[in-house]
């Protein structure tokens, strides 16, 4: 259970991690500071939080978003967090190879971080109705 809680938070990471995406006149509602969240911030986020995890998607462990600039325009989310996302979750799919890859834990983590692991935990997140900052 504390393996697969680490495979969630690791995830979830990708929606909290700052990584400096800003251009004129936008701001990354994930980078705002608890101190300064409105509840239209916190709107913007679970609204965001859902159209990103029901497009992601796991092939060799990488976490992929199979969505497009189109798409989130479609959706009325600003372009810049599609390669905000995009990034993250590139940044992430290499951590979890390099922890794999590194781990002490042996042929144990083959059963923490698998494919279809990663998959249940995306299922999960997607299965949730909102987007809760950590």
């Amino acid at each position: 259970m504390k393996k697969r809680t680490f495979l969630l938070i690791a995830v979830m990471m990708i929606f909290v991690n700052s990584c400096g995406t800003k251009t004129k006149d936008f701001r990354n509602v994930f980078e705002v500071p608890d101190s300064l969240t409105t509840p239209e911030i916190i709107q913007e986020q679970k609204e965001i939080y859902k159209f990103v995890v029901g497009k992601i998607t796991i092939k060799d462990l990488n976490l992929i978003l199979d969505a497009t600039k189109k798409d989130f325009k479609d959706n009325n989310i600003p372009t810049e967090y599609y390669d905000y996302f995009s990034k993250e979750l590139k940044s992430t799919s290499k951590s979890l190879k390099q922890w794999k890859k590194e781990s002490a834990f042996g042929e144990k983590t083959d059963s923490v971080i698998s494919e279809s692991n990663l998959k249940k935990d995306i299922e999960d997140l997607k299965k949730r109705s909102d987007y809760k900052r950590r």
